[in-house]
């Protein structure tokens, strides 16, 4: 059984950046909130990740498992790992990266208009 995250990981697969674009805008489309999605795909990479390093760990139904682990291994771990930590920072609600974003935003040594 495929479900629509599985069309944005196999996207990140395959480096496909239109198709995972496409794979977003059909999920969110299809009424997903976008938080939760991201909630979603960084619990699908950490289990890849699991599946990797720690097999043990992953907590998933046998045919899901085969599906999550497939992905991982085709990805990579570096790339897991990676894509992981971009979801987490992006929708990070860290009044850190909010602060540092309207800092730059009021810089008056910001070129932006």
């Amino acid at each position: 059984e495929q479900l629509p995250l599985d069309d944005l990981v196999e996207a990140l697969v395959a480096a496909d950046t239109g198709r995972a674009l496409a794979a977003l805008a059909a999920a969110i489309q299809g009424g997903r909130d976008p938080r939760g999605l991201a909630e979603e795909l960084i619990a699908h990479l950490r289990d890849g990740f699991l599946t990797q390093v720690a097999p043990e760990l992953a907590q998933l139904p046998d045919r899901r498992l085969e599906v999550v682990r497939d992905q991982a291994s085709r990805l990579g771990l570096p790339a897991t790992v990676r894509a992981a930590s971009i979801v987490v920072v992006a929708t990070s609600r860290s009044p850190a990266w909010r602060g540092r974003w309207w800092t730059d935003f009021c810089s008056p040594w910001n070129t932006r208009l």
